[in-house]
């Protein structure tokens, strides 16, 4: 059935799994980060999701993989090559419109310029988690995991990393952002392992 639907909507299914990863991942991410469960912060955390990050992961891989190597997608210069790019071009500026998009998200665009302000403190140590966590899933998803279902498995993947992305991000909870980490880094290698 998913792959049906894959295959009639890519975008739509895509949009539609990134929504409910979320929301998965960032329930968990309160509970962890012991907040009160605020459904609006899910709901806005899913929105993003399912729309710039699903689009986005979408029209991503379908260009690397048109672009880099398309004669031998999965070879070790195509891997390589898809994960650098991944790492330093995307990963950067995709931190830098998350932290945006949750102000316009919460209504507040006046708010965007001193948050960004506030967040070029986050910024650098999010995105080389994110390095950390993302440079060796996406080594191992670009050489064994098939295009079309890439952003499926970055989403399954991606609970993980969202939990970390929420605690360390929007609960401000050193100690809990310790532990998604690990948490984390501990579900995405288990993930390689079973790949």
């Amino acid at each position: 059935m998913y792959l049906t639907s894959l295959a009639r909507r890519p975008l739509l299914t895509k949009a539609c799994t990134s929504f409910a990863c979320v929301i998965i991942g960032d329930s968990i991410a309160q509970a962890i980060g012991g907040a009160p469960y605020s459904i609006i912060r899910v709901l806005r955390l899913a929105a993003y999701s399912s729309t710039v990050g699903a689009s986005c992961g979408h029209y991503w891989h379908r260009w690397l993989e048109t672009t880099i190597h398309p004669e031998a997608p999965q070879c070790h210069a195509a891997v390589v090559k898809k994960t650098a790019l991944d790492q330093l071009v995307l990963s950067p500026v995709m931190c830098a419109v998350f932290f945006t998009a949750l102000k316009l998200f919460e209504g507040n665009p006046a708010g965007i310029l001193p948050f960004l302000q506030a967040s070029r403190e986050k910024w650098l140590p999010t995105v080389c988690t994110s390095m950390a966590v993302w440079g060796p899933y996406n080594l191992a998803s670009f050489r064994f995991i098939p295009e079309h279902l890439r952003v499926l498995c970055g989403n399954c993947a991606g609970i993980a990393w969202g939990c970390y992305m929420s605690v360390s991000c929007i609960n401000q909870a050193p100690s809990a952002a310790c532990a998604a980490a690990a948490a984390a880094t501990a579900a995405l290698q288990a993930s390689q392992v079973q790949e």
